[in-house]
């Protein structure tokens, strides 16, 4: 399978030197594949459904082919996500897809993860170690370092906002080996993100040290979630017919939706056949797809700082990958816009708890309340929305006038996947003004031992941040 990048597809590389270069330092492009292939109707009507490590396989080799030997990718899927995905039915129309049972308790470990094993593998021949570059949210930095802490000859250079780490967060990097560096940038994501871009374009630096890039720029971590959407999607068309007696459901995914690397893999897996519907993305006041797909245009804003902080920072690149999947009048049909406020959040999770007895993250409760509102007809009332009205939470009002998924679908015929992309007990400050009290911190992290977190701090200024990597 060739892999092109996004500025000129005539530039075309294998899947090794797509996770290895991470992105055309050239162009500044970033890989997609060739082709998406198919599922197999064989897979999609099996019964039982495969396992999630199953389908990884399937979707994983679809895009490596023959440069990982079938023994040796297995062995890499079997290493980077041990644990299991449950699907729990809350409403019987209503899933949810718990991914947070790995490491960190976040859905970013099993990206991480699997990045993390690529980059052993590719380099078990090589000296010289790779050296794993990340503008990290706290969520982020926290599976990249508990990935990487895991195999040999990679190290990670954790670049993340001063004051942007919660203490749980700060205990589980404090915790880390010697091959993880945090360090923290006296500035914003956006000051990490150039710190990033101007390392991995530093000649000077790049005889130094093997950078290869392990945020958004790198396809590798969104392999395995597009596997999670298939996996969900066989095994609620499984379950359906005897859980609700929907024989034929039309699945809808509702996704929590900040950097937009989930709803990219949800688009990849519909593209290869994989029988969800539509989508919805859940999103915060930073709303930036909502903005997008009602303005036709991507335009950068200042973030809002939210209660939902793994929201707060858009991905152009993602919305550039998607535009490379389906162009930009299909993307409108398929997913229905949707955002809420910090107050409308700690709702949702009451909401949610209240009405089903399950507690639900924030990101989740978000995903929730946006499919229950869309689910009991929240598009038949955007013509009547004011001017006023259309700034407040919700569907853009210029959804009215667009045919979505929601116009060919009959009701009583919808079925949901929602994603819960964290534990809740991480989230206290919700959580407990939501259900009355914070859930119970899983064992692990329970047990984490204060310490102070050792990290390097550095200036938003190139030359301080690389004469400390130079020192490495």
């Amino acid at each position: 399978m060739k892999f092109y990048d996004i500025t000129d597809k005539n530039i075309q590389v294998s899947f090794k030197d797509a996770v290895l270069r991470g992105f055309n330092s050239e162009t500044g492009g970033v890989f997609m594949p060739a082709e998406f292939g198919k599922l197999s109707q064989a897979m999609i009507y099996r019964n039982p459904p495969p396992s999630f490590r199953d389908i990884s396989f399937e979707i994983i080799k679809n895009f490596c082919k023959d440069e990982i030997p079938d023994g040796d990718l297995m062995s890499i899927i079997a290493q980077f996500y041990p644990h299991k995905l449950p699907i729990a039915p809350i409403t019987p129309t209503t899933y949810v897809l718990e991914l947070f049972h790995g490491p960190t308790f976040n859905y970013k470990d099993i990206g991480a993860a699997f990045l993390a094993y690529l980059l052993e593998y590719f380099n078990k021949d090589e000296d010289e170690e790779i050296s794993l570059i990340v503008a990290a949210s706290g969520e982020r930095a926290c599976a990249v370092a508990s990935a990487v802490s895991k195999v040999s000859g990679v190290n990670a250079l954790l670049l993340y906002p001063q004051g942007s780490l919660t203490e749980i967060q700060e205990n589980i990097l404090s915790s880390m080996p010697k091959n993880i560096y945090p360090i923290c940038v006296e500035g914003s994501f956006e000051d990490c993100e150039k710190l990033v871009d101007k390392a991995l374009k530093d000649a000077d630096l790049l005889k130094k040290l093997k950078l290869v890039s392990g945020g958004a720029l790198n396809i590798a971590p969104i392999l395995p979630q597009t596997a999670f959407f298939v996996y969900a999607a066989l095994t609620v068309l499984y379950r359906s017919d005897y859980d609700n007696k929907i024989e034929n459901p039309s699945i809808i995914a509702s996704v929590p939706s900040g950097s937009f690397s989930s709803l990219t893999a949800a688009l990849i897996a519909k593209k290869m056949g994989t029988p969800i519907s539509g989508f919805i993305s859940a999103e915060n006041e930073n709303h930036a797809v909502s903005d997008w797909l009602t303005l036709g245009k991507f335009e950068k804003k200042a973030a809002v700082k939210t209660n939902t902080p793994a929201l707060d920072i858009p991905s152009m690149i993602n919305f550039k990958r998607m535009l490379q999947i389906y162009d930009f009048e299909e993307l409108k049909k398929l997913i229905i816009p949707y955002w809420i406020d910090g107050a409308g959040t700690v709702t949702a999770v009451r909401s949610c708890h209240e009405r089903t007895g399950y507690i639900i993250d924030p990101y989740g409760a978000m995903a929730w309340t946006a499919w229950q509102d869309i689910y009991h007809g929240a598009l038949n009332s955007l013509k009547r929305k004011t001017p006023e009205q259309d700034k407040q939470p919700g569907i853009p009002s210029q959804y009215a006038d667009i045919e979505t998924w929601a116009s060919s679908i009959h009701r009583n015929n919808m079925v949901s996947i929602i994603l819960q992309t964290s534990h809740p007990a991480k989230f206290p400050e919700i959580m407990k003004p939501a259900i009355g009290r914070p859930p119970s911190l899983p064992d692990k992290l329970e047990s984490l031992q204060y310490r102070p977190l050792k990290a390097v701090n550095v200036p938003p200024d190139y030359s301080a941040f690389k004469e400390w990597a130079l020192s490495l």
